[in-house]
């Protein structure tokens, strides 16, 4: 059998990849999963959300298809 060799992560996915300022990203990424899973635990639609943080039913969407590009990490700690 042949086995791929493989290289440990640094535990910073971003980093690992090459993207530019991987600890913003990380941060966005961890941030997010926190908002998604409190809409989740809320039983809110993505409209629902978007009423209750004051933003559109697409930022949402955004947020959780990890578009975080879109969002500084100041913007999702106020969500």
């Amino acid at each position: 059998m042949n086995e791929e060799p493989s290289t440990k992560g640094s535990g910073n996915v971003f980093a690992d990849l090459g993207v530019t300022d991987p600890e913003a990203w990380q941060g966005k990424a961890r941030l997010a999963a926190e908002i998604m899973a409190a809409i989740a635990r809320r039983k809110w639609t993505q409209q629902e959300a978007a009423s209750h943080l004051g933003v559109t039913q697409a930022e949402i969407s955004n947020i959780r298809r990890g578009q975080f590009d879109r969002f500084t990490l100041d913007r999702l700690l106020h969500y």
